[in-house]
């Protein structure tokens, strides 16, 4: 550790461990029957602990908070814990984007890595491609901030996201309840439990969720062609009418063996949806910026006329009613998996468990990118386009010959259709030691990945050009394929020094290999001459084969002291990474994270109030981000960078450092029961993101000089401030054991950059460089343990989730002098009917 960081670390520390003197009150009892806070149970440390306990800044949504949220999945957990903000990306592949701690996180790159993981039940999902799916029997979530490099591993530098299931009741149970809301939707769940056979029992749950889209697609119904040129996987796409619908079914098993101290747990989740991508507005734009003077006008001119016939525009930066998303169709995502937790308890010490598992997913999509996919070319074009084809040398005859052969062609702006599959086998290994003189967890994973991208031999993403034949998709295959092996061995203990101070230590060793592929045209073997698909498809394809190995050592140094029962004060440092690898003709180094935090944590005045507070600072060396090859092509830099167009066009997306990124901020959380049957709390939190040793293409990407400072380069989608509130009512029983319950909640992110250049060209909408600040407001009121004829009991609930229907941007997206976004989800409000007997 440099002095500087160990600086650092002090000073932080000492912060938390000054806040202790407004804190060091006597230790009271805490008993939830009081009417105090109910004690959180998670699993931050690999193992149960009380959310209390533990000296990480996480954050556990549990019960009401997830009813009154409509958690469902990873994207409805924006802004309820501090620091966090999650988003769908665009392109349709369901990616959930997560903003925490000065990084953003999609791993949208084929083979690549992210810096927040997820986990369902111990279980890392490798792929982020189709992770925004429906979670059932969802018994808590956990957000972890920071680097978890030394127990969670690679891929965590940010944070990571713990989802737990439930496990078997033991005894016989049914829940059946449904759900109806606007935008023709419905969502219905059926769980049944087995009683205890012996040492066996189980359970079964389905569940339905499906509803209409909420923007109407004005664009006419166009088919695209992608089976003329298609290698693999062909399909005619078929222009959306609604888009942002969703019809999901997911199923859910577990089955629970347990004998004495020995448990096994198996668990099998599935989910199918066919869904239609959000969305997508154009907000503004001017090809002449990124595409140059003719070629730009050209551009313009085709929408411009179409903006004339009646095109909607979404210039106000608001979720407009319709927008002109004609490559928008229906996408296809699944997800399943198969987990087998065994664990056994030798003593009060000493317990050991092992977690097995096997995942698998795809996803084949189409979708807009820019909010205008494919317009009809219009007469007026065709002098713009001849005027850029004699630029390039051809005759004046020649050059308006072709560009009225094109008058009437579809123009394809910019279209994306990936498609990929996904397989993973891991197995986790656990010991957890406690004793008087220490707390120890040990362990050991293997994991192995393999992902299949683009195999139906077409042009990932379609951009600026037009499509010949009934709008045929062109030949230009960019097939990817990608295997990932990870071993790691893992120990961190925590020494009890005295009853009040514990020392940590932790550390991480890890390997990996990874092979990467990428099956192409070169212009080697065919020509830039060539263009029409017929002609290509004869050309040979050249795959390149990349190999990464790499070891890495994390590590974790902390102290933690309570000066009482109640209060805790802990501060560490700790380090973390991203894997490296190869992305085409890229090889891309490891991202590595070291972050100094210092927190505090008490429960007073009898569990009444609970203060939870982090202070942090974080540094993220070669920081990996996602680039696509496609969009770049007209960069200088990129051009020089990979000299060949063909592998240029193929490449799709690819990761390309982005520099170092360096974050400090805070995040807090306050919980109160003031009186029995009230409980209010809120969050808080701030981050400061700054960049440093950008690289020049990446600022020539955004429309930067190669020398322009790196204070101009901003950092996108990453709010400096996010904060909740809420206020929850339980009251008596108002007849029998029934009772009435209220939870209204608001969630709150600052203004953000929507693209990293300060001086953008002001041509474009003013919403293309900010995002405004905006709340999100959700509700529910419930009569809970109804009894229906002593035969069963039941719940009622009216929730609204959005009620204010804000309109505000979700995610946006600027390139080629062209900017768009997709948008918050619009108001939802419904009924819940819940049965149990």
């Amino acid at each position: 550790m440099t002095m500087t960081s160990a600086t650092r670390l002090r000073l932080l520390a000492g912060t938390a461990f000054a806040a202790t003197s407004v804190f060091a009150v006597p230790a009271l009892a805490q008993d939830a029957d009081n009417g105090g806070l109910e004690e959180i149970i998670v699993t931050a440390q690999k193992r149960e602990q009380s959310l209390q306990d533990v000296p990480i800044a996480v954050s556990a949504v549990t019960g009401e908070s997830l009813s009154a949220n409509r958690v469902t999945n990873v994207v409805d957990l924006s802004a309820i814990a501090p620091g966090v903000t999650v988003r769908p990306s665009l392109g349709g592949s369901s990616i959930p984007s997560f903003t925490v701690r000065g990084a953003v996180s999609y791993g949208v790159v084929p083979g690549s890595d992210k810096q927040v993981s997820i986990y369902l039940d111990g279980v890392y999902l490798s792929t982020p491609r189709g992770g925004i799916f429906d979670l059932p029997n969802v018994e808590r979530i956990e957000m972890l901030r920071g680097p978890q490099g030394t127990l969670f591993g690679r891929n965590a530098t940010a944070g990571a996201v713990s989802i737990s299931t439930m496990d078997p009741m033991g005894e016989g149970h049914v829940k059946v309840s449904g759900s109806v809301f606007n935008h023709d939707g419905y969502r219905y769940e059926l769980t049944a439990h087995t009683p205890e056979l012996g040492p066996l029992s189980a359970y079964f749950s389905y569940v339905k969720n499906k509803y209409r889209g909420h923007i109407k697609n004005e664009a006419p119904v166009t088919v695209f062609d992608r089976v003329t040129n298609g290698l693999k996987y062909q399909k005619y796409v078929k222009t959306a009418p609604w888009l942002g619908g969703k019809d999901s079914d997911s199923i859910f098993a577990s089955v629970k063996f347990e004998s004495g101290d020995f448990k096994a747990v198996y668990k099998y989740d599935r989910n199918e949806a066919s869904q239609t991508p959000d969305g997508v507005g154009l907000i503004g734009y001017d090809f002449r910026v990124g595409l140059g003077g003719l070629l730009g006008a050209y551009a313009n001119n085709i929408i411009d006329a179409a903006v004339a016939a009646g095109m909607p525009l979404a210039s106000n930066a608001k979720r407009p009613n319709s927008v002109w998303n004609s490559y928008n169709d229906e996408l296809a995502v699944f997800q399943e998996g198969h987990n087998l937790t065994m664990s056994y308890q030798f003593n009060d010490q000493l317990s050991i468990k092992n977690i097995a598992a096997y995942r698998s997913s795809s996803v084949e999509s189409t979708a807009s990118l820019l909010g205008v996919d494919s317009l009809t070319i219009p007469a007026s074009a065709a002098p713009l386009y001849a005027a850029f084809l004699e630029a390039r040398g051809l005759p004046a005859a020649t050059a308006a010959a072709v560009a009225n052969s094109q008058i009437g062609k579809q123009y394809m702006f910019l279209g994306s259709g990936p498609a990929s599959r996904s397989k993973q086998w891991s197995d986790e290994l656990q010991l957890n030691y406690d004793s008087d003189f220490m707390t120890l967890t040990v362990g050991g994973i293997w994991f192995k990945g393999k992902d299949h991208n683009n195999e139906h031999g077409q042009q990932n993403t379609v951009s600026f050009t037009s499509l010949a034949g009934n709008n045929e998709i062109p030949y230009l295959p960019g097939i990817g394929y990608n295997e990932a092996r990870s071993i790691a061995g893992f120990a961190q203990g925590e020494f009890h020094v005295t009853p009040q101070l514990d020392i940590v230590l932790g550390g991480r060793y890890t390997n990996d290999k990874k092979l990467a592929q990428i099956t192409s045209l070169t212009t080697a073997t065919c020509p830039t001459s060539i263009t029409s698909s017929a002609a290509l498809k004869a050309c040979p394809l050249i795959t390149s084969t990349n190999y990464y190995k790499k070891n890495n050592f994390n590590y974790l140094v902390g102290a933690n002291f309570r000066p009482t029962d109640d209060v805790l004060v802990y501060a560490k440092w700790s380090t973390a990474y991203v894997s490296g690898g190869t992305s085409g003709p890229f090889a891309y180094a490891p991202e590595k994270a070291k972050s100094a935090e210092a927190g505090l944590k008490a429960d007073l005045f009898d569990r009444r109030l609970r203060t939870n507070l982090a202070v942090f600072w974080a540094k993220y060396n070669d920081y990996q981000t996602a680039q696509g090859g496609n969009t770049l092509g007209t960069v200088p830099e990129f051009q020089a960078l990979v000299p060949d167009s063909r592998v240029r066009s193929a490449l799709g997306t690819f990761v390309y450092p982005q520099g170092d990124v360096k974050a400090k901020g805070f995040e807090l959380e306050i919980t109160a029961a003031p009186v029995n049957g009230v409980v209010l709390g809120g969050s808080l939190s701030y981050t400061k993101t700054s960049f440093s040793n950008v690289p020049a293409l990446l600022k020539a990407a955004v429309g930067l000089a190669a020398d322009a400072p790196d204070s101009d380069y901003l950092p996108t989608l990453r709010p400096e401030w996010t904060a909740n509130a809420y206020a929850q009512y339980t009251s008596e029983p108002i007849w029998g054991d029934t009772i009435f319950t209220a939870r209204v909640q608001g969630n709150y992110q600052s203004s953000m950059n929507a693209s990293g250049n300060a001086n953008i060209k002001s041509q474009l909408a003013a919403y293309t460089r900010t995002v405004p600040a905006y709340w999100l407001v959700n509700g529910r009121m419930a009569l809970e343990h109804i009894n229906f004829a002593d035969a069963f009991e039941g719940t009622i609930a009216l929730w609204g989730k959005n009620i204010f229907d804000n309109k505000s941007i979700s995610f946006p997206f600027n390139q080629s002098g062209g900017a768009s976004a997709t948008y918050i989800e619009p108001r939802r409000y419904g009924v819940d009917l819940t049965v149990e007997f």
